[in-house]
């Protein structure tokens, strides 16, 4: 059981519980930002000095630091590999001593809307082990459900939630709600699991008597029709663009330069892509000129 200044988050400690103050603001323009930097610390509890934390409250917000996870899979007939930005990791500790770290880790999650736990380590390295890799979290926020005209856009906006985090390969995300209004304070937090998002949804549609607002296969077959039409349009070089307007039913794809790379990719990166496919193409040429001389020697020795 954690120390009562260890489940300090903001708020007052009871008894395992933690009832957040309703002074803690997070609307100052960048709510989501402002979010992390309530969350987050740049190292774990123990190494961080109190005045830090103490003080987060007044932190400036800033999206620089974060972890990358990047991600070679494939949607359709396309192969991709995705980099992202992630706010969080769960380190790969048994259930009973699980800990959550963060990019500026230290933080206090809920289990249930007043009971948290804290997760207080740090990946050190990323693992190609699934056992010993660092679950990914996600930080959100979200206007409080005070409507049913709200809880429907909520159920929309978790389809943004679900599909960043799930081609990330995210499988937590924790959702900071604030109060509808210029002050934008923070009154509770929702812990979603990525895998179980489409199912809640299906479920909150049903209560209602509605049709599910989206569904995750549809969603994934519809990327993969846009990769591979992607794949049918772009067949030459240059810099092109993609757009899809508000409510438009279309999206729209032009060249808008006929060589370059748009500044996208950097001069180093290119260079060292020509290189590998010019060994390739030497290394190619080797295993071909093996395989006709195998066979002019086949043809001899019949």
């Amino acid at each position: 059981m954690p120390s009562a200044e260890l489940m300090a988050f903001w708020g007052e400690f009871h008894r395992a519980q933690v009832t957040f103050a309703l002074q803690v603001l997070i609307a100052d323009g960048k709510k989501g930002y402002k979010f992390e930097t309530l969350c987050l610390l740049p190292d774990t509890w123990d190494a961080t000095s109190r005045e830090y934390i103490e003080n987060r409250e007044n932190e400036v917000v800033s999206n620089y630091q974060q972890y990358c996870s990047v991600v070679e899979t494939s949607v359709g007939g396309s192969k991709l590999v995705i980099g992202g930005e992630v706010d969080a990791g769960m380190s790969s500790c048994p259930p009973s001593s699980l800990r959550l770290c963060k990019a500026r880790n230290s933080s206090i999650e809920p289990s249930t809307n007043t009971d948290f736990t804290v997760w207080d380590s740090k990946p050190t390295h990323p693992s190609p082990d699934p056992a010993t890799r660092p679950t990914w979290v996600e930080l959100k926020t979200s206007a409080e459900l005070s409507t049913p005209s709200s809880a429907l856009a909520f159920n929309r906006k978790l389809l943004k939630f679900w599909a960043q985090s799930f081609l990330l390969g995210v499988s937590k995300i924790i959702v900071g709600f604030r109060t509808n209004d210029m002050h934008g304070r923070l009154v509770r937090l929702q812990e979603l699991e990525t895998a179980k998002i489409p199912g809640l949804v299906r479920e909150d549609c049903a209560r209602r008597g509605a049709p599910p607002e989206w569904e995750k296969d549809a969603a994934i077959n519809f990327l993969g029709e846009v990769l591979g039409w992607l794949k049918r349009t772009i067949t030459a070089d240059g810099v092109w663009k993609m757009r899809r307007t508000e409510r438009a039913s279309t999206i729209e794809l032009w060249k808008v330069e006929e060589s370059g790379y748009g500044e996208v990719l950097s001069r180093e990166f290119v260079d060292w892509r020509e290189e590998l496919a010019r060994r390739k193409m030497r290394s190619d040429g080797v295993q071909s000129e093996a395989a006709d001389g195998a066979e002019v020697g086949d043809g001899h020795g019949s």
